[in-house]
């Protein structure tokens, strides 16, 4: 399960003893609830002083040093850039995952996992580790690396449509977006259009960041709006703007729907399609209410005009 900072100090866990608490990573997050990074790390190490084994990614500075530090129980630390107990070296990206060498304890395993992403690949680590934790063997876990099926909306390559190729990512903060920009580079494209989102259900403060990640990163941008709730659209679009140099040419819509017929539209053959943000859970938040939102049929609807056009 995920207990996410606000959790602990609401005391929404509070009795619960967990078996292994997993370490990813410590990133600006929820800091109108929290005030502070600090005081955000602070509420996140207390899962630590309520768990019986842990994880830790020791490429995470913002935190794997005070985990370490602060925990006594049984610990196995993951890595793609130093030495750990589970570490990986990524050997060749591909279209259908990625092949990296690992190490567990002394031994090397070449691993091919269809996963895509520096950051999916320490997921994996993290989650290896907590097997390991729980005594499953080695190579039942390799076995199983091959059927890894990625979450909705994460890194997720959308094949209903040939013509086009189209990507939705979760990515909507600063840290993401450019962990998710970084593995794209990878993947063989000619043109990269991209859609970014101002958020209304997150920290406004961060909304330039957003902008500032996805400067000069693709050959199009496209910025709209996720769940705006009771914000003003164009006051989160020109937040978002903020961020962006003078130079970049960037395409605004007001509305997620039309963002990414826009960001359809601007797409050739071979193109690479990526949109982020928060549009896979089912609904909208705007105003006061969840409004029902399908982000596969707003995807479709675009095909369907296009279709009817060329007819």
């Amino acid at each position: 399960m995920e207990v996410t900072s606000i959790a602990i100090e609401q005391k929404r866990v509070e009795g619960i003893l967990f078996d292994i608490a997993v370490h990813t990573n410590l990133t600006p997050d929820h800091l109108d609830f929290h005030n502070s990074l600090e005081e955000y790390k602070k509420a996140k190490l207390k899962l630590f002083t309520r768990a019986k084994k842990a994880v830790v990614n020791l490429d995470d500075e913002g935190m794997s040093k005070d985990i370490l530090s602060l925990f006594k129980g049984q610990v196995i630390t993951y890595s793609m850039k130093q030495k750990a107990d589970v570490f990986a070296k990524v050997i060749k990206v591909e279209k259908t995952g990625t092949v990296f060498q690992l190490h567990v304890s002394g031994d090397n395993y070449l691993v091919k996992a269809p996963i895509h992403g520096d950051y999916n690949i320490a997921n994996f680590l993290a989650a290896f580790s907590a097997c390991l934790h729980m005594k499953i063997s080695i190579q039942d876990l390799l076995k199983a690396a091959n059927f890894i099926t990625g979450p909705e909306g994460r890194f997720q390559l959308l094949t209903n449509h040939p013509s086009h190729q189209i990507i939705l990512d979760y990515a909507h903060t600063p840290e993401a977006l450019e962990s998710l920009v970084k593995a794209i580079k990878n993947l063989p494209h000619k043109r990269l259009i991209l859609m970014v989102t101002g958020v209304g259900l997150r920290d406004p403060k961060q909304r330039p960041f957003i902008g500032k990640a996805g400067d000069g990163k693709a050959d199009e941008i496209g910025v709209t709006v996720d769940h705006p709730g009771p914000y003003n659209r164009r006051n989160m679009v020109d937040d978002v703007m903020k961020g962006f140099s003078s130079s970049s040419s960037v395409h605004v819509k007001l509305h997620r729907e039309r963002g990414i017929h826009k960001a359809l539209s601007l797409a050739d053959k071979d193109d690479l399609i990526v949109l982020t943000g928060l549009g896979f859970g089912g609904y909208q938040v705007i105003g006061k209410e969840n409004v029902p939102y399908c982000e596969y049929d707003v995807i479709h609807q675009y095909f369907k005009k296009e279709q009817k056009v060329l007819v």
